[in-house]
């Protein structure tokens, strides 16, 4: 938690499908105005994106869109979740 408790600070590198390193941080906090959880994701490629978070039982699920670094806009929906290896993500992608 940071800034007072009101943010949770998360950190993220992985390697990407072609090789780039990707390392993101992203602060999550609650908007009362919206009555949702709101991300916002800095890249390391310069991009800036925003997610509603929604959470029902122990599923998170994070939507928003997504600019990538050519400038290409993508709708973006993740499911977040227990499995029985850990955490499972699932993301997928529309134009």
């Amino acid at each position: 938690m940071v800034l007072g408790g009101f943010f949770l600070e998360l950190h993220a590198r992985d390697i990407s499908d072609d090789g780039y390193p990707y390392e993101q941080k992203l602060l999550r906090t609650y908007d009362s105005t919206k009555n949702a959880y709101v991300d916002y994701v800095f890249v390391n490629d310069g991009t800036v994106n925003m997610n509603t978070v929604a959470l029902d039982g122990n599923i998170w699920t994070m939507t928003g869109t997504v600019k990538d670094s050519a400038g290409k806009n993508f709708t973006v929906r993740r499911l977040l979740g227990p499995s029985n290896s850990g955490c499972r993500q699932d993301q997928r992608l529309q134009d």
